[in-house]
């Protein structure tokens, strides 16, 4: 298996278990181990926000919690060459605003550089039902109009 992938797995055997933490010293302990895998200038154009920065990656799993419950995800990886992964995940989150629970096909590819993590990019197969499951409202007109 290729470093970068063990670099990923190590990423999320400490960033994961910080996701449902209620103890907030326990929380902060899992995230130490998680920045110090993350290059200073990390990004991550991600739900409507270019999350960068350590701070970046911090605010973004503040707002993940916020939202949603992760209960597991199933990840299979490919080393692209060139300091790239691509990992297919089909996770399985319970929206806190509706109770609704979905598992969906994402796809994300990771760069690295120098032994840390510099950018990751997801890309999500159907955005439909992680926006109904959230209680946000799907509008289409364009799917109107072929009715």
């Amino acid at each position: 298996m290729s470093e970068n992938i063990e670099l990923w797995k190590k990423f999320l055997a400490t960033m994961i278990p910080t996701l449902g933490v209620a103890d907030s010293s326990v929380a902060r302990k899992g995230m130490e181990e998680t920045l110090a895998l993350l290059d200073p200038d990390f990004v991550c154009p991600a739900a409507f926000s270019i999350w960068s920065g350590h701070d970046g990656f911090v605010k973004m799993g503040e707002t993940f919690r916020e939202a949603w419950i992760h209960h597991g995800s199933s990840h299979e990886f490919f080393d692209l060459g060139d300091g790239r992964i691509l990992i297919i995940i089909e996770p399985t989150f319970e929206s806190k605003a509706t109770g609704e629970t979905i598992t969906h096909k994402m796809i994300e590819i990771v760069t690295f550089r120098d032994g840390k993590i510099t950018e990751i990019v997801p890309y999500y197969w159907d955005t439909v039902p992680l926006v109904e499951a959230g209680g946000g409202v799907v509008e289409a007109p364009w799917l109107e109009a072929k009715r």
